[in-house]
């Protein structure tokens, strides 16, 4: 059981690496290579939690939820123009992913060995990440193909409701508190990318500021699970949000 998973585990780095170098190579067929990377990522992923000791809904979460991280910043890697911007991000994503399946390996099948709330905390980086590649490519299909602003606000709905659910369950919310706390703030996600389509800045910044502005709202809601709504830690965490979204919307460059 261990060498099999840990051959999957391995198996997924892999086709990060390669999938990545195939699209700098053959540009041309995106959509293809795409597709097949995801079909591959999720074979691998669900023969890795087929098993688990889990209800099939959590077993979907735990499929789905990386498949979209690494779907999102394969997306997100295709714009960038710098290859060394790109062999970093394609680096990450690998990593991200890996990590992702020890924690959930150690929590599903040996849990002595596992660290207390690793998971969560991998699972937190990831949505944040995740936030990240989905927004600066939604407003880059919008700045480069003219995608209408509706079409950008049913994937801003979509991706929030999803996102936030899965953040939410991941820290352990009792299911009758996760489906509010998931509709408040995919309402608040859709109302930030609403507003950020009037911002005239560059899709990158417009990424920078959705992140912050997630970190912030999944900072509070942590420390309300948690008990622990400290006015230190408020204040903290106000202050890193409000520090980055400062140091970006300063040094921004404008369409």
């Amino acid at each position: 059981m261990m060498l099999s998973h840990r051959v999957l585990s391995v198996a997924i780095f892999i086709v990060c690496i390669l999938g990545g170098i195939a699209l700098m190579l053959f540009s041309t067929y995106l959509i293809p290579i795409c597709a097949a990377l995801l079909g591959i990522v999720v074979i691998l992923l669900v023969r890795f939690f087929m098993n688990a000791d889990a209800s099939v809904f959590d077993r979907v979460l735990y499929i789905v939820s990386p498949s979209f991280f690494f779907l999102s910043g394969i997306v997100f890697f295709t714009f960038l123009e710098r290859p060394v911007w790109q062999y970093l991000i394609l680096f990450s994503i690998a990593v991200v992913t890996v990590i992702y399946m020890e924690n959930a390996y150690k929590f599903l099948w040996k849990l002595p060995e596992y660290q207390y709330s690793a998971l969560s905390n991998v699972s937190s980086y990831m949505y944040l990440l995740t936030v990240f590649f989905v927004t600066v490519t939604v407003f880059d299909l919008q700045f480069f193909f003219g995608i209408s602003t509706l079409m950008l606000m049913i994937i801003a709905v979509v991706f929030g409701l999803f996102i936030f659910y899965a953040y939410i369950r991941s820290q352990k919310v009792l299911l009758t508190s996760s489906k509010l706390y998931a509709v408040s703030f995919a309402l608040l996600f859709i109302e930030m990318i609403y507003v950020l389509t009037f911002w005239p800045h560059i899709p990158l910044v417009k990424g920078v500021v959705t992140l912050a502005f997630v970190y912030g709202m999944m900072q509070m809601l942590f420390l309300s699970i948690r008990d622990s709504f400290q006015t230190s830690k408020v204040i903290r965490t106000l202050g890193i949000v409000t520090f980055v979204l400062c140091l970006v919307l300063v040094t921004a460059q404008w369409k």
